[in-house]
């Protein structure tokens, strides 16, 4: 990503002073909120249905101080915040949330609702859970050990850009191909791609990249897979997803769906709150996706976005329970229930201060 200067750090300090100043003067869209336990009670209630038939860096521990949901504003110009205020990645382990953004690494507990942020000179793209150890990626790989980030001796070409725990391996994506790490070594599967997405449909695995389109590994060869009627329909791949024999592409034009038999595209026309997609949770029957405007519920063929989130740029969607976990560029870490949607760990607010010092 690049650092824009000029306009954009106007823009990214307009966007760091409507953080400040926001209050809770605003009204409340009853409305909305109707429509959202609405929309989180379907989903449990389907989910509960169906399910049964288908079987070195010092931490310091902060207090959580929740916002106000008026405090949640939508911020479409990212400007200069976007490399290191971002929150690029997230993994959520029993009570905990592990989410990386460009400065570091936070932990939230969910039992203290306190969180923890390790700060780090490097820019930070990837976290997943591997056989019970949390791996992190950024200009290298890191093992969280001790609530510090220790760097994990292996020879990697590019940065890490994603990362992905499955079965015995650790899967390594980076600018410049596709690993796979793990007792028996390290392998390089594929060259001169820049990985950006990987999910396993149980006997492969799919990796999604920027600029090459998407691919699937059999564990002997990779297959680059796309559209004969529209080659290029998704050459840059945001995110991906698979349960219950169903693959769900995320890309810049919309949610891409296979059932294992054909492919179904939905855009923003269909109800996807934004046409970019960069998030999905498929973990139940009810699926969860992240845009760049807001985040949707999936089922059936439809979409109910979520009214509390409006407008809001998604990086990352996780469920934990009946709550939601989203992932932001400015507003922080949200958690979204039926009762309640606040912002749990807040934004890199000393970044927002440094830069209007440098503006004014």
């Amino acid at each position: 990503m690049r650092m824009r200067t000029g306009l954009g750090l106007i823009a990214a300090t307009i966007a760091c002073v409507a953080l400040f100043v926001a209050c809770d003067d605003q009204a409340d869209n009853q409305q909305g909120r109707v429509m959202d336990e609405i929309v989180d009670s379907l989903a449990s209630a389907v989910n509960e249905r169906v399910k049964p038939a288908f079987g070195p860096h010092q931490a310091a521990v902060v207090d959580a101080q929740p916002a106000a949901e008026s405090e949640m504003v939508p911020v479409t110009d990212t400007g200069a915040l976007e490399v290191l205020a971002q929150m690029r990645d997230m993994v959520v382990v029993g009570n905990h949330a592990y989410v990386v953004f460009g400065g570091g690494l936070v932990i939230y507990d969910f039992e203290t609702e306190t969180h923890e942020r390790i700060d780090h000179p490097e820019v930070l793209n990837a976290v997943a859970l591997q056989e019970g150890e949390i791996f992190v990626g950024g200009e290298h790989l890191f093992r969280l050990e001790e609530r510090e980030l220790i760097p994990v001796e292996i020879d990697l070409d590019g940065f890490v850009t994603e990362l992905y725990g499955w079965e015995y391996r650790l899967m390594i994506g980076t600018d410049r191909g596709l690993y796979e790490w793990s007792e028996l070594g390290l392998e390089q599967l594929a060259e001169d791609v820049t990985v950006r997405a990987m999910t396993s449909d149980g006997t492969g695995l799919w990796v999604g990249t920027d600029g090459d389109g998407l691919f699937r590994w059999d564990g002997k060869s990779f297959r680059q897979r796309y559209l004969r009627r529209d080659p290029h329909l998704w050459d840059t791949v945001n995110a991906l997803a698979y349960n219950y024999d169903h693959l769900y592409v995320g890309s810049s034009v919309g949610l891409h769906i296979f059932d294992g038999g054909r492919w179904q595209t939905v855009d923003s026309a269909a109800g996807l709150p934004g046409s970019t997609v960069n998030s999905i949770d498929a973990s139940e029957w009810v699926v969860y996706i992240a845009t760049d405007r807001g985040v949707t519920s999936y089922f059936n063929g439809d979409f109910m976005p979520i009214e509390r989130l409006a407008e809001v740029n998604a990086n990352v969607v996780r469920r934990r329970g009946d709550a939601l976990l989203v992932a932001t560029d400015y507003n922080g870490l949200i958690e979204h229930t039926r009762l309640r949607t606040q912002m749990i760990v807040e934004p890199v607010t000393e970044i927002c201060r440094e830069l209007i010092t440098l503006a004014f």
